[in-house]
């Protein structure tokens, strides 16, 4: 299943920029990295790079331990193989200020780059610090922060009943901050875990994800709607409603041709294609995935190639060929 966001980009939640931004030069670049969080990854770790040097007296350190944070996030975007290094440097110079807010922070962003880099012990090592020292604080934003991604590497792990728990706390979390964007991922993170066949509760599933696929709508999100229909024509597929699945893919498929992203397309184009064949028409999946094999070909992703031509194998053994 697919997420709703690129939660990552967003999870520097909190503004607390001291009012002498608008007189030295590296603290209004923290202010325009902060503004562009959500949105403009490279823009925001080019911003907070060129700000941590210049940040370096007493009075700035609230405004470094910003920036070295929108670095660390922004770094999982645009400079993932050094993220760690990063969040390292971070975390040492947060120790050192005796910030525990950024000091928390730091340690589930580098606990992020733990857990993309398969170290799944250290993230939960740092999620779990993460979430300790924001319910210490009463840092609402860092405990959110951390048990969303907890509860993530927890559900990946099987752990499903701590995963709900830590999911639906965050939920509520978001939902008094009044952070709607992160109520939505955090949602769909639930749905992915209903959706999941070692879970299979699809029908609470569909639900989650309905109710995500209309928030989505509301904040006009194209992204989070194109995942939403990708997400409920899985969850059909998985019930066996072909039909009703292959609506789905099509208009997630609609909506990501209209956003030009070309690799949702390709993928998109792969789960038509089978449900084409499962309902018994080859010849056009086969057409399909020739369609969406070119452009995995072109990318030289190894994994997503393989299950295009798998897939185009089972088209191809149906067609006698």
């Amino acid at each position: 299943m697919r997420s709703t966001l690129p939660f990552l980009l967003t999870i520097v939640l909190a503004s607390s920029l001291p009012a002498a931004a608008q007189t030295n030069p590296a603290q209004r670049w923290v202010a325009e990295a902060d503004r562009l969080q959500s949105t403009d990854a490279a823009a925001t770790f080019r911003l907070a790079q060129q700000a941590i040097p210049r940040l370096r007296a007493p009075s700035d350190v609230k405004t470094r331990m910003k920036a070295l944070e929108l670095r660390c996030w922004a770094a999982a975007e645009v400079a993932p193989d050094s993220l760690i290094a990063f969040a390292e440097a971070g975390v040492a110079d947060a120790a050192r200020s005796r910030d525990d807010d950024a000091l928390g922070q730091l340690r589930v962003c580098r606990g992020y780059g733990h857990e993309q880099a398969g170290r799944q012990q250290e993230a939960m090592r740092d999620y779990d610090f993460g979430a300790a020292a924001g319910e210490r604080l009463g840092d609402r934003d860092l405990r959110a922060s951390a048990l969303v991604l907890r509860g993530e590497l927890r559900y990946h792990r099987g752990e499903f009943t701590t995963a709900l728990a830590d999911l639906d706390t965050a939920y509520r979390l978001f939902a008094a901050l009044g952070d709607r964007r992160h109520q939505r991922y955090t949602l769909n993170a639930i749905a992915n875990l209903y959706a999941d066949s070692r879970v299979a509760e699809y029908d609470r599933a569909l639900e989650y994800y309905r109710q995500v696929l209309v928030a989505d709508q509301a904040a006009g999100s194209k992204q989070g709607i194109a995942t939403g229909y990708f997400n409920l024509g899985a969850t059909l597929e998985q019930k066996g409603k072909l039909e009703e699945a292959l609506a789905q893919y099509r208009r997630g498929l609609a909506m990501d041709q209209e956003r030009g992203d070309a690799e949702e397309v390709a993928t998109d184009q792969r789960a038509i294609a089978v449900v084409l064949y499962k309902l018994g028409r080859p010849a056009e999946a086969l057409a399909i995935l020739d369609r969406a094999l070119a452009w995995f070909r072109k990318t030289g992703n190894e994994e997503t190639i393989a299950q295009a031509r798998l897939s185009r194998g089972v088209a191809l053994r149906m067609l006698g060929r």
